[in-house]
């Protein structure tokens, strides 16, 4: 019983294992299936996925590659540019430093200028002081020298002796008041060129060319040499009368005016000379006058050559010019008389009183 009981339960074991596996089997299947099935959608939407989203992405991609380029480029072309920037501007900078250094060294130059001008002002306040404090009588001096010195140019330039003697008694005050030994040596010069001066000769110039004027005066009066007797044939012709009983004498006043009128008799040595042209007697009629008047300045002037050249010249032109009568030999003699007149006032050389004070004051002997 016992061997033939093993086997029945041994056959009953086996069987419930067989339900088992079958069972098992059988269930295990739909979920492979299923999972096939997963796998499936998971390789299609894969498959999907690469064919539709991998151009996309590798677009992108190229966009992202794209912009990162873009993005470097600027980022080179702002550094660039910045640094070609800050190059600039650190070259204003230096330039603008260097101006502003030579600006801070002209500064300095014309403070150390001034400086220095200012030492030197302050030498010349102080070579000023001790001149005043040394030389108190400097100035008078020195306008002693300028009256002295107009003394000289009214002698020289305007030959007003007087003027002169008037400007050294000027400077001879203004030297007394100085108390100095040398003064006495100054004012004894002014006191002889004084006295030179006092002992010319007086000149009256106004004389002189008044009687120029009136010898011009008198010029103007003298008949020309070609003149027609037109005041004797005047007198002539009233001294006829309408009367038959002074015939002879009214044919004897008009034969006579015949005679002046058409013919002329005239004895003379001489070799005959053409007649001059009115137009040419009125022109040496005016040229002696203005050579009266060129006399009178060079009286005024003192130019003795100019003053006996124009007065020459009249002499040689009133022959030619008028008619020869008493009155033009007298007009002659009195022009060659004028010639002989010295219009030139003799004055001395130098001043004797300016050569000492320019000598003083060139050594520093007023002191």
């Amino acid at each position: 019983m016992t061997d033939e009981q093993k086997p029945t339960s041994q056959a009953e074991a086996s069987a419930p294992q067989e339900a088992t596996t079958t069972s098992s089997s059988s269930a295990a299947r739909p979920v492979t299936v299923a999972i096939v099935l997963w796998l499936l959608l998971l390789a299609s939407i894969a498959a999907a996925g690469y064919f539709y989203l991998w151009p996309r992405w590798q677009g992108l991609n190229q966009q992202l590659s794209s912009v990162q380029q873009q993005l470097q480029q600027r980022q080179q072309y702002a550094s660039q540019h910045s640094v070609t920037q800050l190059q600039q501007q650190l070259q204003q900078l230096q330039q603008q430093q260097s101006q502003w250094q030579q600006l801070a060294d002209q500064q300095q130059q014309l403070s150390q200028a001034l400086a220095a001008q200012d030492n030197s002002i302050q030498r010349v306040l102080k070579r000023l002081d001790t001149l005043t404090e040394q030389r108190p009588n400097q100035w008078r001096w020195l306008e002693a020298k300028q009256w002295i010195s107009a003394a000289a140019r009214a002698l020289w330039v305007s030959h007003d002796s007087a003027a002169a003697i008037q400007w050294l008694h000027q400077a001879d005050a203004q030297i007394a008041s100085i108390e100095q030994p040398e003064a006495i040596a100054v004012r004894q010069d002014i006191a002889d060129d004084i006295a030179i001066l006092e002992a010319l000769p007086k000149r009256d110039t106004t004389e002189l060319q008044l009687t120029l004027r009136g010898l011009a005066k008198r010029s103007q009066q003298l008949n020309l040499v070609n003149a027609t007797k037109a005041t004797q044939e005047s007198n002539q012709q009233q001294q006829t009368s309408a009367s038959w009983s002074d015939w002879k004498t009214n044919f004897l006043s008009n034969w006579n005016a015949f005679l002046d009128q058409f013919i002329r008799i005239q004895p003379s040595t001489e070799k005959a000379k053409p007649l001059p042209s009115p137009q040419l007697l009125a022109l040496r009629q005016q040229q002696i006058q203005s050579l009266f008047m060129l006399a009178q300045q060079a009286v005024a002037m003192e130019q003795p050559e100019v003053y006996v050249q124009a007065l020459q010249q009249i002499t040689e032109l009133a022959p030619e010019t008028f008619q020869q009568s008493a009155a033009r030999d007298d007009l002659l003699e009195r022009v060659n008389g004028l010639a002989k007149h010295d219009i030139v006032s003799h004055y001395p050389q130098q001043l004797q009183s300016l050569q000492r004070i320019q000598q003083l004051l060139s050594r520093g002997g007023s002191a």
